[in-house]
């Protein structure tokens, strides 16, 4: 029997006229998103609209149930348990997502949606500034030296020998290649370690010690055994975007980039850099404005702007600039 909630959100309203109806420590508030009254309310266990609820879209009796693991909420925390197809589960805090592990890997659903996330963070960082090992020397190898030069890292490489590109490149740039196998030790004081040799009991045995040197690791053709997963990444001067299918097809990764290529252009790459000089300058006219300087950029960069850049109209990025500055 549905239960009475309008009823109650009247009588409790009329209670506290004088209260705010978002005070996150009142425990009736209807429009509280963590209330027992509120339809998504995972401590709510007969809601028909909670997610996680018996009669929800998640739950065992709604009409549908996640891939991968059955979700089930934990009464008075904000935890959550998923549990697999064989029973077994694990609870971590995770506010208004879960996390699960089942046929289809490990990943989080939003409580509120039922939608499941990739349980990876993605993150730009400075390599420049990081101490980075490429075990091994071949092809695999040099994916990931390349990509570290290229972010402005200079990587060092532990192989008895090196392919003619690895070779090159590191010539080219200078980089320290010790000319041996893989010894222990070797992962002291990395921050960034890539375990890319042909054989497996290698890279395991790169992958637990560099764990165990507090460093991050990431293991040719182990995605479980890798903490860090390189996405794949275009860049265009000051744009950088980076982005991962999660190894589910490298086809459908290679049709992606090939949209993204037609956005992330030459011409995006100089706009970018542009307007990080415009930047400075926009700051020092209206130092004591925020006002304008918020107003100027809304102005400047409209889909229309975005447009001439994409096509390398460099001539009509500054003209609209010039014009923005004019009138502000």
């Amino acid at each position: 029997m549905p239960r009475e909630k309008s009823a109650k959100a009247d009588f409790v309203s009329s209670q506290r006229r004088f209260q705010s109806l978002l005070d996150p420590l009142d425990p009736l508030d209807p429009l509280d998103p963590l209330d027992p009254l509120d339809p998504l309310d995972p401590l709510d266990p007969l809601d028909p609209l909670d997610p996680l609820g018996p009669l929800g879209p998640l739950g065992p009796l709604g009409p549908r149930e996640p891939p991968g693991g059955v979700l089930r909420a934990v009464a008075g925390s904000r935890k959550a348990v998923a549990r697999g197809e064989d029973g077994r589960g694990e609870s971590r805090p995770c506010g208004r997502s879960v996390r699960f592990r089942g046929r289809g890997g490990a990943g989080f659903r939003c409580l509120a949606t039922g939608v499941r996330v990739s349980a990876r963070l993605p993150l730009l960082v400075d390599a420049a500034r990081l101490r980075v090992l490429v075990v091994g020397g071949g092809a695999v190898a040099l994916r990931k030296a390349r990509g570290v030069v290229e972010a402005g890292g200079r990587p060092e490489v532990v192989s008895p020998e090196l392919c003619g590109e690895l070779r090159g490149l590191v010539e080219r740039e200078g980089l320290s290649w010790t000319p041996r196998r893989w010894e222990a030790g070797d992962a002291r004081g990395f921050h960034l370690v890539f375990a890319a040799t042909d054989r497996a009991e290698v890279n395991a045995q790169v992958a637990r010690e560099a764990e165990a040197e507090r460093a991050l690791v990431s293991v040719a053709d182990d995605g479980p055994g890798s903490l860090v997963h390189l996405p794949s990444v275009i860049r265009q001067d000051e744009v950088t975007v980076a982005f991962s299918t999660g190894g589910a097809a490298p086809l459908l990764a290679r049709r992606l980039r090939e949209r993204l290529e037609a956005v992330v252009t030459p011409g995006l790459g100089r706009a970018a850099r542009r307007l990080a000089r415009l930047r400075s300058e926009v700051q020092t006219r209206f130092a004591e404005d925020e006002g304008r300087r918020r107003a100027l950029w809304f102005d400047l960069i409209t889909p229309e702007f975005v447009d001439d850049a994409v096509a390398g109209r460099d001539e009509d990025v500054e003209r609209r600039i010039g014009r923005c500055l004019s009138q502000s």
